[in-house]
């Protein structure tokens, strides 16, 4: 009936009621999913925390990940830069450093800490090589210099070196429809120049400037 608030009562109850702990996970799995469906990340947040709790390590992790990308987009900065902190010092995580630091220097550019997310990917890009995390930090750095600084050649520049990470990654064809996008935005420019600097060439001297300049005799309006 499209009754959401109803849907996430009973299949909690559901939870509650059984003892077996494969039922609570995949019953928390359904309410990921409806939360998801729905746009709800405020509840599909509080569902990853409790899957968490009782899931498999890999399954716990994974719901940890995703929970971060929530909180990220919700604007829960501050709680999310502490947890990567704590899980960048935990083991359980260790495969997931390269991710955990992609999402740390992402949290700082959502926050608009600009110097501390290229920070973050600078480390990164030192660090790693064709990976899908390091095309991710050139990617990230090259929009930092075009969308904040309108730097162009340092954007293209980085960009380059995000599709050349990983061609066919998301961050890769992202960077390579940016190449595009500045390729095309350039050719506009010059055309401009071409044709103002024509214009300039071919312009008529103005007969009314001539009239003005030559009739000492009438005042200059004020």
């Amino acid at each position: 009936n499209g009754k959401l608030d109803s849907i996430y009562y009973y299949y909690e109850k559901a939870i509650d009621i059984t003892s077996i702990k494969s039922k609570k996970i995949s019953t928390y799995g359904k309410l990921i999913l409806i939360a998801e469906n729905n746009q709800d990340k405020i509840q599909a947040s509080k569902y990853l925390v409790a899957l968490g709790d009782i899931a498999p390590e890999q399954m716990r992790i994974d719901a940890r990940m995703k929970w971060l990308t929530y909180q990220r987009e919700l604007g829960n900065y501050e709680q999310i830069i502490v947890e990567i902190q704590r899980m960048l010092t935990m083991s359980e995580f260790s495969k997931e450093y390269m991710q955990l630091e992609l999402e740390l220097g992402k949290v700082y550019k959502a926050k608009h800490d600009f110097n501390l997310a290229k920070d973050v990917f600078e480390m990164m890009v030192e660090k790693y090589s064709k990976k899908n995390e390091s095309a991710g930090a050139y990617y990230h750095l090259g929009y930092i210099a075009l969308m904040e600084d309108f730097n162009i050649d340092l954007a293209a520049d980085y960009f380059q070196k995000s599709k050349d990470e990983k061609p066919s990654s998301y961050y890769g064809r992202q960077s390579k429809d940016f190449l595009t996008k500045i390729n095309k935005y350039e050719t506009l420019i010059d055309t401009y120049k071409d044709l103002s600097d024509i214009s300039k060439e071919n312009m008529p001297l103005d007969s009314s400037l001539v009239t003005i300049t030559n009739n000492t005799d009438k005042p200059m309006p004020d």
